[in-house]
């Protein structure tokens, strides 16, 4: 009876240290793919930000940012989203203190409601007109 309970005893604990050392591979596996995901998202987001620099710069330097910057400034105006948010802006300060208003704060506040604001069909014109200035070679 002892030299059955001790084997009993004996294979229970090669079972869990075979268990333990299971979960460490997996877990040293988990670890590994999310170190190498973290780096293949750092290096997508470097590459994306060098891209949208070299963007950036090609519309600043051949004066097509201007360009859509003012189209864009129309659009909105024709699409009623300034009086927008000037209503949504009273209506922000009219529940604030001025005494403690922070503009920078306020700014912050605001930006979510503007950008979620801004029409669908305005968001894809001006993508549209960057991508046809991409594709001209951005000339």
């Amino acid at each position: 009876i002892d030299l059955s309970l001790h084997s009993i005893q004996h294979t229970s604990r090669l079972k869990n240290l075979n268990s333990a050392h299971y979960s460490s591979s997996q877990r040293n596996l988990r670890d590994v793919n999310e170190r190498k995901a973290s780096l293949a998202i750092k290096d997508f987001k470097e590459k994306e930000a060098a891209v949208l620099k070299s963007v950036m710069q090609k519309l600043v330097s051949t004066g097509e940012r201007q360009n859509l910057r003012e189209f864009l400034k129309e659009r909105l105006i024709e699409a009623g989203w300034e009086e927008e948010m000037q209503e949504y802006c009273r209506a922000l300060l009219a529940n604030k203190s001025l005494e403690h208003l922070d503009v920078p704060t306020f700014v912050k506040e605001i930006a979510p409601q503007s950008r979620a604001a801004v029409p669908d069909r305005i968001r894809v014109e001006i993508k549209n007109r960057v991508t046809r200035f991409l594709n001209l070679g951005g000339n």
